[in-house]
């Protein structure tokens, strides 16, 4: 018999949720949630420690339940953690992970067969009545259901890379050493390390280099818009996309409200757009317009871009934009050649660390994560079409290397982005998590 009716696999905000809303809907459910590392609840995005890594979502936007998006902001005023934090402030997200430590230890104490599991699984197969887990330390434990909350993972590093993680508390000392850095990258994880460093790094350069040089936009506050497009007249190209989108920009600059708002109120549109076009079209996108629309969409904090510009404007930090040819180990560190883009010509500089922040790899034939390669092996399942996650049903069932359904087990998160690209923020991901759960109780 199986020790557990489900299984979660990865508890960050998607696995702690889902196991959050299960054992409310069913508080007899034997459930595990399983944690590689010591702290369950925040995962990577809420689980650092640095008062300078901001959420990217006002707080009074952030609560962890679909049915109540004000949750955080309340429990910010009951637990007395506010601060001197306003409802429509950018808070620290260490406030954030202790918010989802706290869900998980009132469901634990509000229903005892919810179980935390510290333990790396390495292996999952199919069996007549379930699955069966296994775990490295050559443990194992069988479920009726599986859900696959894995999260985001490294980027793909580069040959003769180090391989880092940019939140690791070591990573932060390194970076803060003399000398130059590098930081491979533009996205919302370099703007973390940049806040970090405008605190602890006294002297040395930091670079940024990314193929585009774009940064994410800061959000600020703006007017409501209402789209001209409508949900039963989607565009079908890429191209037909760029232009309804431009065009409800200018539309909206018309009536003097900023390009902000049409992002915004396309946001419950978004997972449509995606699926309404053809994989071939998808492609388009990821190839020539991915990089320029997640820069609007994914925005940071004022405040974030604020220390950015004063590190800029201090001479120290500079914004290069072009592809890396080369990186070497040199005596004092790396030397690092690239094209400056829309030139011919190689430029190099050297420092003395490279930390890869160019975003998590999604393809899932390149990463050398144990129980990714022995679900794909196995056939158990299949990355999508993109190689952007995992390919899966529509309610989140993962389909087997035959497209086959996979019944009882469940994928959640960023590994979706393949069928529904939106897939990493807050809202999202708690209707995710409360459909999930639903199914799971039934």
């Amino acid at each position: 018999m199986p020790d557990y009716d489900v299984v979660l696999v990865g508890s960050g905000f998607c696995g702690t949720m889902a196991a959050v809303t299960l054992a409310h809907l069913s508080p007899t459910a034997k459930i595990a949630l399983i944690e590689r590392n010591d702290i369950p609840g925040p995962g990577l995005a809420y689980g650092t420690s640095d008062a300078d890594h901001l959420l990217n979502v006002r707080a009074e936007q952030m609560g962890a339940f679909a049915d109540a998006p004000g949750d955080f902001w309340c429990w910010l005023e009951m637990s007395g953690q506010q601060g001197s934090f306003g409802r429509r402030d950018f808070v620290p997200r260490r406030l954030y992970g202790a918010y989802l430590r706290h869900l998980l230890q009132e469901a634990c104490a509000a229903s005892p067969s919810l179980t935390l599991l510290k333990r790396r699984i390495t292996g999952l197969q199919r069996t007549p009545v379930g699955f069966t887990l296994t775990a490295d330390d050559g443990s194992s434990l069988m479920a009726r259901k599986v859900v696959l909350a894995l999260g985001n993972f490294p980027p793909e590093q580069a040959e003769r890379a180090p391989a880092q993680n940019p939140y690791a508390p070591q990573t932060a000392e390194e970076l803060a050493d003399d000398g130059d850095i590098l930081i491979v990258g533009t996205g919302l994880t370099s703007l973390d390390m940049v806040a970090t460093l405008a605190r602890t790094k006294k002297t040395g350069h930091i670079h940024l280099l990314s193929r585009h040089g774009l940064l994410p936009r800061e959000h600020a506050d703006t007017a409501s818009y209402t789209l001209s497009l409508q949900a039963d007249n989607l565009p079908r190209t890429a191209l037909a996309l760029c232009r309804i989108v431009r065009g409800e920009i200018t539309s909206a600059a018309a009536l003097g409200v900023s390009w902000r708002s049409v992002i915004d109120a396309l946001r419950p549109l978004n997972q449509s757009l995606w699926q309404a076009l053809p994989t071939v079209e998808k492609r388009r996108f990821l190839r020539h317009l991915r990089a320029y629309w997640d820069v609007h969409r994914h925005r940071c904090a004022p405040q974030i871009m604020d220390g950015y510009r004063a590190l800029e404007q201090a001479g120290r930090l500079t914004l290069h934009y072009g592809p890396i040819l080369s990186q070497t180990r040199t005596d004092n560190g790396w030397r690092v050649t690239w094209r400056p883009r829309g030139t011919t010509e190689a430029k190099s500089f050297d420092v003395r660390h490279i930390l890869r922040c160019t975003g998590p790899q999604a393809d899932f034939r390149k990463l050398d994560d144990p129980l990714i390669q022995n679900m794909l092996q196995s056939g158990l399942v299949a990355a999508d079409a993109l190689q952007l996650g995992l390919a899966t049903a529509e309610d989140y069932t993962v389909l087997d290397a035959k497209g086959a359904r996979v019944e009882g087990l469940y994928a959640l998160g960023s590994v979706l982005k393949g069928r529904l690209y939106e897939s990493v923020a807050v809202p999202e991901l708690r209707e995710q998590a409360a459909a999930v759960a639903r199914n799971l109780a039934t």
